[in-house]
């Protein structure tokens, strides 16, 4: 399924904020998410910048080190997208934030969520 951000743009407008150029594309694993948004940034000529939360997740000990301190993957994506455009940033595995999905309900958003900001 796809998702648009353009679905709400009187939504944005009402807010006043610009309509979001941003798209959800969610399904069940092996149905072709991945293949096809390759095909569609090698169609538009795209360059595709990708953040994995669980390979953030799995990294997160070591982000914690002092080396890591002002280290933020989100923001060095950006960086680099911002400088390679036109870009696409995906971000995958977004359901590892969902709510009770992990042992404790909260512990793997949070956890990611300090790792973003």
């Amino acid at each position: 399924m796809i998702l648009s951000s353009y679905d709400n743009a009187s939504a944005f407008r009402t807010l006043g904020m610009p309509v979001a150029k941003s798209v959800l594309v969610h399904g069940v694993q092996g149905v072709g998410k991945t293949t096809m948004i390759k095909t569609v940034a090698d169609q538009i000529h795209h360059t595709i910048f990708e953040l994995s939360l669980h390979t953030l997740m799995d990294l997160k000990d070591e982000f914690e080190q002092e080396h890591f301190k002002n280290y933020n993957p989100l923001h060095l994506l950006i960086s680099k997208a911002i400088t390679t455009t036109p870009a696409l940033i995906v971000i995958r595995d977004i359901d590892i934030l969902k709510p009770g999905k992990f042992h404790h309900p909260y512990r793997k958003f949070y956890q990611a969520t300090q790792l973003l900001s």
